[in-house]
């Protein structure tokens, strides 16, 4: 059983540094953190469909971070020419230091441990909340780097923690073994060929995956069912779908688990990547299901909102739509896969209270 704690840094964010600089030219930075760290993307392949993987928005989820770079370091499978994969592996570089810091002060699994300051980006902002306003710098980079990409699917890495008991039994505990979980795009108004491409996905790698590791998978463990309501795309996960972009979120028990199956969690997650690339080699036809045909929408404005009617024009102009005003309309284009995007800003800021 991996209980003991390796001795040597793990979660050092200067060897982070140096294993994406050994990757060579495909290695770049995307701009910097607000401490002034690179955000660095690596590159592989050549092929028309963008595969975007990005891990440690909440710099205490320390394994994607490894597994980004242990993919790009030893995947050799043949990309055919069909897959270009770009990876964001540390998306929360300010986060990821101060876990550094901490966790050589409480090294210890321990629920206490969670370091829950080091979620956040250095001026105390969860950037899986800020996907809506685009308040903070890392969340602003991202969303021009996506935007500017615009990839076909987006597997979103992550670890979450148990808030009851810590640490959690090793796997082979029935009643509480090791937990994954994921969350595909069951959320309303996300267009139909983008759900059900990530659907399949998710159900797919679940499979593989579980019969691989033997760990406890539930899916949309923090979404539940599918339900006919506004979301909120404040988070990643939901902002990406409504947008047009399938993803798929991947987690594994992890926070305040330190070096607890630290390798597993990372090979689980690296897995998960390798598992995305073979289901999209091989359904790359179900993503022609998924228009790319422009649309214009046109939106009232209530005299009785003027404040309302502000933020909904502003937020638009942050999410880079193109749109005109005359007299009391609004009409936006967009990509018909973003239509329920748009839907949702406006519902959102037009029923907004002062």
């Amino acid at each position: 059983m991996e209980m003991k704690h390796i001795k040597k840094n793990i979660f050092s964010v200067e060897n982070y540094y140096k294993q994406a600089a050994r990757i060579g030219l495909n290695a770049k930075e995307i701009c910097l953190s607000g401490r002034g760290r690179p955000i660095i993307e690596l590159q592989m392949g050549s092929g028309d469909i963008k595969l975007l993987v990005i891990a440690r928005l909440h710099g205490n989820e320390p394994a994607p971070t490894q597994a980004v770079l242990d993919f790009f370091k030893e995947y050799t499978n043949n990309l055919d020419g069909i897959v270009k994969i770009n990876g964001i592996f540390m998306a929360n570089p300010d986060g990821a230091a101060l876990y550094e810091k901490k966790w050589k002060k409480q090294p210890e699994a321990l629920g206490k441990n969670n370091f829950e300051e080091a979620r956040l980006n250095a001026k105390g902002v969860d950037l899986n909340r800020d996907w809506l306003n685009l308040n903070e710098q890392e969340t602003q980079c991202l969303q021009n780097y996506i935007i500017s990409l615009r990839p076909n699917i987006v597997i979103d890495l992550h670890e979450f923690y148990w808030d009851e008991d810590f640490p959690p039994k090793y796997p082979t505990d029935v009643d509480d073994g090791f937990l994954a979980t994921m969350t595909d795009c069951p959320f309303y108004l996300v267009d139909k060929g983008v759900s059900a491409f990530a659907e399949k996905l998710m159900y797919d790698i679940s499979d593989k995956l579980s019969d691989e590791f033997h760990w406890k998978t539930k899916l949309r463990h923090f979404i539940g069912d599918k339900h006919d309501t506004y979301e909120n795309p404040a988070y990643l996960g939901i902002y990406l779908a409504l947008r047009g972009i399938p993803k798929l979120l991947v987690e594994t028990w992890g926070v305040g688990c330190s070096d607890l199956l630290y390798k597993k969690r990372v090979t689980y997650h690296k897995k998960a990547i390798e598992y995305s690339i073979a289901f999209i080699k091989q359904n790359k036809k179900l993503l022609n299901n998924i228009s790319n045909n422009k649309k214009r929408i046109t939106f009232h404005l209530a005299a009785d909102k003027s404040e309302n009617n502000k933020r909904f024009i502003l937020l638009l102009k942050k999410h880079k739509f193109d749109f005109t005003l005359e007299s009391e309309e609004v009409h936006v284009n967009c990509l018909s896969v973003e239509e329920g995007f748009v839907k949702t800003v406006y519902y959102l800021t037009i029923n907004q209270e002062n």
